[in-house]
């Protein structure tokens, strides 16, 4: 396979449905993507193949194969392996969905769906895809930190002892520690910290970061307000003093 392009701005939708294009380039608005279209496997493979683009969206059901042909592609390929694919699809039974996600979808949306809902969901996904993994590995070693995030458990603690924080507390604070040094909106939080379909406002956002902060006690610097723009979260200020 010819090298694609990795800095190529567009999301690649695979849809043989005339109305769905409209839709996604809708959806796309914020994301500032171009939206390049396919209508089949072939085509699909084709244009990732002359460049990669910056995250697919893909019809389960295509005329000469299916999505999850697509999502197996882009995982095996090295060009394209860090690439975001959402499915979309009529079909929602469970078996659907967990074949979707094993064969490496980073998410799957229902038709039909609604405009903003998919949206949420792209930035999402284009969230998680960026690039702090990769500026992570170009960092300077540092001290290990006193507050320990465990995603697999689902635990919080600060300096060996356990936090007792609700699960809406705790994907609040994973949410940031994906994004170090990152400043995200309270729009930005609510997309990823809630549940597709939920709309808390804003104030409920900063209700939740206060009520996390008071439970972070000695760590609570780690969350840092951004006048007029959101939240970040800061390590730095849990190692300050400590080099």
């Amino acid at each position: 396979m010819t090298p694609a392009d990795p800095d190529q701005n567009f999301a690649l939708l695979v849809d043989a449905d005339a109305g769905t294009p409209a839709l996604v380039r809708e959806a796309l608005a914020e994301t500032h993507l171009d939206l390049v279209e396919a209508k089949t496997l072939t085509e699909a493979f084709d244009r990732m193949e002359r460049q990669a683009p910056r995250l697919v969206l893909c019809e389960l059901a295509l005329p000469d194969g299916s999505g999850f042909s697509v999502c197996r592609h882009v995982r095996e390929s090295r060009a394209l392996a860090d690439v975001p694919v959402v499915l979309l699809s009529e079909w929602s039974h469970e078996s659907d969905r967990i074949l979707a996600f094993e064969c490496g979808a980073d998410d799957f949306v229902p038709k039909p769906f609604f405009q903003r809902e998919l949206a949420s969901r792209i930035r999402a996904v284009l969230r998680r895809s960026e690039a702090p993994n990769r500026e992570a590995t170009r960092r300077e070693p540092r001290l290990p930190s006193p507050l320990m995030i465990d995603e697999e458990r689902r635990s919080v603690r600060f300096e060996g002892i356990e936090l007792g924080l609700t699960p809406r507390e705790f994907e609040l604070l994973a949410t940031l520690a994906r994004h170090e040094g990152r400043v995200l909106s309270r729009r930005d939080l609510i997309d990823e910290a809630w549940r597709p379909g939920e709309n808390p406002t804003e104030r409920s956002v900063d209700a939740h970061v206060k009520s996390l902060r008071r439970k972070l006690a000695g760590a609570k610097d780690a969350i840092e307000t951004v006048r007029g723009l959101g939240y970040r979260y800061a390590e730095r200020n849990l190692l300050a003093g400590r080099g």
